[in-house]
């Protein structure tokens, strides 16, 4: 995808927010212990969105996961052309 490409998918499939509503979803669902974090007091910025084209037909959208400004991970979901989740990463470093 060119930068208009992505661009037009972001705001067709409404990424954004669907990456907030997961990212929220994962925090409700799971301890701060499970995520391996010390508490869920955890934002991302949907207006840092990377992408990441990760095989064939497979786009991820990611953005930093922040703990009082200071990135401390990664949260990304994985869309078909189709704009289907196909999978979610929820990574601290």
């Amino acid at each position: 995808m060119n930068e208009n490409q992505i661009k037009e998918f972001i705001q067709n499939y409404n990424i954004k927010n669907q990456i907030e509503k997961a990212f929220e979803s994962i925090l409700k669902a799971n301890s701060a212990k499970d995520l391996d974090i010390k508490d869920k007091n955890l934002f991302i910025d949907v207006q840092q969105i990377q992408y990441k084209n990760t095989h064939f037909s497979s786009h991820s959208f990611g953005t930093p996961i922040k703990d009082n400004n200071k990135t401390i991970g990664l949260f990304a979901l994985e869309f078909t052309d189709e704009a289907e989740i196909t999978d979610e990463f929820f990574i601290i470093y």
